[in-house]
């Protein structure tokens, strides 16, 4: 669920918040909803991002990653 919250966000491009519910996750907390944050989804994010880069073999080839993904994502219908 970590790498699919941060391709959401760096692919799709979706906010924590929307990347929370996409997930299903709690929901905001009011200083969260005032921060435009969500706690949890930022630390899925975060270690979603480090799996990533890390199985990719450095931050150029995730950053490479998700160019492509990101272009293949755009042209879907």
């Amino acid at each position: 669920m970590d790498v699919y919250a941060a391709e959401l966000h760096h692919i799709a491009r979706m906010s924590q918040p929307e990347v929370a519910t996409k997930l299903g996750l709690r929901e905001q907390s009011d200083r969260e909803k005032d921060k435009r944050e969500h706690r949890q989804a930022a630390n899925m994010i975060k270690r979603g991002t480090q799996l990533l880069t890390q199985a990719l073999g450095g931050a150029e080839a995730f950053r490479a990653h998700v160019e492509g993904q990101r272009l293949a994502y755009n042209r879907r219908p």
